[in-house]
């Protein structure tokens, strides 16, 4: 009985021993793991605080400090590279944006140390000297930031011939964190609307000639030779003109039933002129040689005037080519010499009915319209070019397409621009084409149907013009 006791009291030591053992191994195992965990915890914090942004850590509640502009405590922050007040900070951003006319009238020496407002000009002089710049491009455009950075760099400048300069690093006021990429795109798409802008300022204008006429008297000796055309100092395009749409006694038709060619055509020179002179007003024609200038305007403008006809005619949404009255310009070819001759037929149809369609269809917007007519302009594939010339007509000419093609696609999206830009050049090239065949056109007349008559109704330069692309 007693040994009894005995053994079952060893048995529930040994137990209860066993029990507390295989506790104690659980409990151990479990603190392992729970150091395992708070040491991964700690590691990730760390990840963490080592990959935390440098804005990130300034968001983080600063000690406050004096500001480092009107020395009053301020919170620690910092702004436009400096610790400064939101006082000082808004009065920065304000001279740098608005830009005002600060004027000091102790040259710049006043005491700033009781009243920070005692003088804008030496404050705004003090901001610059303790180091405050542009940090970032963040709202602003990119030019703008540039600007900025300039108006800066010549304040530092200035205090640097007063012998004050900028405390602290020597290059705190570098522009940072720029995108230079998009400062280049953003300047170049300014470059482009400026351009575009005048283009379109010149074809109002070229409008308004077109309305008004021109009087005779502008077809005089400058007119008698290409050379003397280009290189004249009058230029129509230019001139302030008075009653718009009125049109002068000079401005006629021409009179059905005769030769057309039996007096000046003005039908046709008027345009020549237009022509002329709106390649004139090109940036690029100034810096060509003058046999450059003559072989590119004997090349581009009968391609023009097919441009101007179909676009001036798709306006109104002719079927056929009309004169600045109305006048159907076939309708002038109606004496029998011309009716009579089936070739004269072909060219009548093909120049004046058969060019509409497309004009129609594709109803080019002014924009359009003059970047097409400038990328005619600098063609530089045909004609006796220079070198040089050829060289910088293919530069314009990449210019001027490349603003196309943004401009479409702005408008119609990337794909459905890229189709407009596609029907576009097809219409340069049908507008060459045209421009062949009316030299070819003219040159018939010029040599059968009007022999005699052709040379004499208008003067050199403009026979030079029309016949210039003979095949």
């Amino acid at each position: 009985m007693l040994s009894t006791n005995i053994n079952e009291k060893l048995e529930l030591r040994e137990n209860g021993d066993l029990k507390y053992l295989e506790n104690g191994i659980d409990i151990g195992e479990n603190n392992e793991e729970i150091k395992v965990k708070n040491q991964r915890i700690e590691e990730n914090e760390n990840f963490k605080n080592r990959k935390q942004p440098a804005k990130s850590k300034r968001n983080l509640n600063p000690t406050p400090k004096e500001c480092s502009i009107c020395e009053r405590m301020a919170s620690g922050y910092i702004f436009y590279g400096v610790i400064c007040c939101d006082g000082c900070k808004h009065f920065f951003h304000r001279s740098i944006t608005s830009k005002p006319k600060y004027k000091c009238e102790k040259d710049g020496n006043c005491n700033l140390s009781y009243n920070i407002n005692v003088c804008k000009s030496c404050r705004f002089d003090k901001c610059i000297l303790k180091g405050m710049y542009i940090q970032t491009t963040k709202g602003r455009q990119p030019e703008k930031v540039l600007e900025i950075q300039t108006m800066i760099q010549n304040k530092r400048r200035e205090l640097a011939s007063k012998g004050k300069y900028v405390q602290g690093k020597s290059n705190n006021c570098a522009v940072e964190e720029i995108n230079f990429v998009d400062l280049q795109k953003s300047l170049i798409a300014a470059q482009n609307k400026q351009f575009l802008d005048y283009l379109l300022t010149v074809q109002q204008n070229a409008c308004r000639t077109k309305n008004s006429g021109i009087d005779e008297c502008h077809y005089n000796s400058s007119c008698n030779s290409l050379a003397s055309l280009l290189t004249r100092k009058e230029n129509l395009i230019a001139i302030k003109h008075e009653n718009i749409g009125l049109h002068p006694k000079s401005v006629r038709d021409p009179i059905e039933g005769l030769l057309v060619f039996s007096s000046l055509p003005k039908f046709l020179t008027d345009p020549l002129l237009i022509i002329v002179d709106t390649a004139r007003t090109m940036p690029f024609f100034n810096k060509l040689d003058l046999p450059d200038k003559i072989s590119q305007i004997k090349t581009i403008t009968m391609p023009t005037l097919a441009l101007h006809s179909g676009y001036y005619c798709s306006r109104i949404l002719s079927e056929t080519v009309v004169s600045p009255r109305g006048v159907p310009i076939k309708s002038v070819f109606c004496s029998n010499i011309y009716k009579e001759d089936v070739t004269i037929n072909k060219f009548l149809k093909k120049l004046f009915d058969d060019t509409m369609p497309l004009f129609n269809r594709l109803q080019l917007n002014n924009e359009e319209f003059v970047l097409i007519r400038a990328i005619i302009f600098s063609q530089f594939a045909l004609g006796d070019l220079s070198r040089h010339g050829q060289q910088l007509l293919l530069n314009e000419a990449e210019r001027y397409s490349d603003i196309l093609m943004k401009i479409l696609q702005n408008h119609y999206g990337p794909l459905a621009g890229a189709k407009r830009y596609a029907e576009l050049l097809h219409l340069i090239e049908f507008c060459f084409n045209r421009g062949n065949d009316h030299c070819l056109f003219f040159n018939y007349i010029a040599y059968v149907t009007d022999r005699g008559y052709f040379h004499n109704s208008m003067p050199e330069a403009f026979v030079n013009l029309c016949l210039g692309c003979k095949t």
